[in-house]
């Protein structure tokens, strides 16, 4: 078996909580069209309805946006593990 290491890419993303919206994450949900959940109005999730199946960024969620302008939730212990934050990057 060989083993890979994942490249180092940079990746902008944002924990769908407590960080405003980004316009990116706005776009993708405009393009392809999206569903809000809400609970005591505060939205708990937003499902974005891709042309192969729907996906779902619930609130906790990191919200990445990859390397080809893809977006797709992560949990935030998955992020935690994954991810490091660049300094003076804001």
């Amino acid at each position: 078996m060989t083993k890979y290491r994942k490249k180092p890419i940079e990746v902008e993303a944002f924990l769908f909580d407590h960080e405003p919206i980004p316009k990116w994450f706005k776009d993708a949900c405009e393009l392809f069209g999206y569903t809000t959940y809400c609970n005591n109005g505060y939205i708990d999730s937003i499902e974005i309805h891709y042309p192969v199946n729907d996906v779902t960024f619930k609130r906790g969620d990191y919200v990445i946006r990859g390397i080809e302008g893809e977006v797709y939730p992560c949990d935030p212990d998955i992020f935690k593990k994954t991810y490091d934050e660049v300094k003076g990057n804001k």
